[in-house]
């Protein structure tokens, strides 16, 4: 959905040891009212620093603000899924957290922690847990070193992964689910992974870590 694609996250304010975040979907997603969101925030090793889930009002389900001890040399994934019941939307939204520094005067410089730019969000459907009904698929473990197991209804699929930016990193035409999946190639974060059947029905997209 269109509106989906006008989502991100952004920082609100930030100091080396905490960071607040702040998405619109209250404002931009249709009944945003009724938004459920699911916040993650991990180290690129995969090690979770943040969770939580937030909903109601414009700012209580929009701004998360945590502590964390993250050193300023490395950075941070942040993801949200916000789900809609009354919509039947489901929006992922993710981005990437860094250490950035402004010389206000010369040799003077601030710094706060800062996103990498303007990420949209992508309507999809995302889960971690396990397989409720026929069309579903669990993948296991997260996070993974080299390789990935599926589990799905059928045995042949087209299968992509695609990085936290939505780029196509991976795809296979004929993936069997008999087979283990290798992501040794990959570089350490956050990855996600597509089933579309023989038929061309997507089985959504489930997220996995890399370490």
């Amino acid at each position: 959905m269109g509106q989906c694609e006008n989502m991100d996250v952004s920082i609100s304010s930030s100091d080396t040891s905490y960071v607040q975040l702040y998405h619109p979907g209250f404002f931009i997603l249709p009944s945003g009212f009724a938004n459920e969101c699911a916040w993650q925030v991990t180290t690129t090793s995969g090690d979770i620093v943040f969770e939580t889930t937030t909903s109601g009002d414009a700012f209580e389900q929009g701004l998360v603000l945590f502590d964390h001890t993250v050193p300023i040399t490395d950075s941070m994934f942040v993801t949200v899924v916000i789900s809609n019941p009354v919509s039947g939307l489901t929006c992922l939204i993710t981005n990437t957290l860094y250490w950035e520094e402004t010389e206000v005067f010369p040799g003077i410089f601030v710094g706060n922690w800062n996103v990498i730019g303007f990420n949209p969000g992508i309507a999809t459907a995302v889960d971690e847990g396990t397989a409720a009904n026929a069309g579903d698929f669990i993948l296991f473990p997260s996070p993974a070193a080299d390789q990935l197991r599926i589990e799905a209804p059928r045995g042949t699929y087209a299968l992509t992964i695609r990085s936290t930016t939505g780029a196509l990193v991976h795809s296979e035409a004929n993936f069997m689910t008999s087979q283990p999946l290798d992501v040794s190639q990959l570089e350490p974060g956050i990855y996600f992974v597509g089933l579309q059947d023989g038929q061309g029905v997507s089985l959504g997209m489930r997220k996995f870590i890399k370490g």
